[in-house]
């Protein structure tokens, strides 16, 4: 029984816990096979089935832990190819939960290639409905794609179903307030106002604690100044938002 509930713990992607079950499976094959060979019996096949089944359980769920992690470190220094391919072994080793898709969505966001992360979470939403953190997820990338009404309704409706939903809050509290001050410095490039302008965008980086709308804030910022004739700090923010949206024309 430990050694099913480790393999479907492993399966729902419930480390920890499989972790524990293969552990605990371990320690009893281990000690059931040092019994018998302390009393000089012959030790059965099923004990050593168990053992090593145990073991080989312990090895996977370890090296699921590594390759998470080195998926986002991967991820983080825009290696997204690499990333994407240990997401996917992780996505094969958790077949029944959503965690190898959501480190692949995560990989492609960070590589800015955001029309593949959208194909990938709207993939993601069907085969997990439920799951609140793909909506979160897919929110996210509607943010960075600039459908940032979508996006709020998304995220509001996450927050019904679960009211207490902290990394909803946060995203949505963030896409209001940079919302805001996005409205401001558009206001003031209106009026020919760059520095205000460039002053309220970057309010709006700052006021989007999820980073959801930041391509989109970094290209206005850099149209202002553009405009303010500072052509460097200009070049600077589009480069960044490139590498947050490799297909932003703008």
């Amino acid at each position: 029984a430990r050694l099913r509930a480790g393999r479907c713990c492993l399966m729902l992607a419930q480390l920890e816990s499989a972790l524990e079950h293969f552990q605990i499976a371990d320690a009893a094959a281990n000690a059931a096979k040092s019994a018998s060979e302390q009393i000089g019996a012959q030790v059965g096949s099923q004990q050593v089935r168990f053992l090593e089944q145990a073991r080989e359980g312990l090895a996977t769920v370890r090296r699921l832990f590594s390759q998470i992690e080195r998926c986002l470190s991967l991820s983080s220094a825009g290696r997204c190819d690499d990333a994407i391919a240990i997401a996917r072994e992780v996505e094969n080793k958790c077949v029944a939960a959503p965690l190898g898709a959501l480190l692949v969505v995560r990989s492609l966001l960070e590589g800015g290639r955001l029309a593949e992360a959208r194909s990938e979470a709207d993939v993601c939403v069907l085969a997990y409905p439920s799951d609140l953190q793909i909506q979160v997820t897919l929110a996210r990338v509607m943010a960075r794609s600039g459908q940032v009404d979508e996006a709020e309704r998304a995220l509001a409706l996450v927050l019904e179903r679960q009211p207490d939903c902290t990394e909803a809050q946060v995203a949505l509290t963030g896409i209001r307030s940079a919302i805001h001050f996005k409205g401001e410095g558009n206001a003031a490039y209106g009026r020919g106002e760059y520095d205000a302008a460039e002053k309220a965008y970057s309010e709006a980086l700052t006021a989007d604690i999820g980073q959801m709308l930041k391509p989109v804030i970094l290209g206005n910022r850099a149209q202002a100044k553009l405009q303010a004739g500072r052509p460097v700090g200009a070049l600077v923010d589009c480069s960044e938002a490139l590498e947050l949206d490799s297909s932003n024309v703008k």
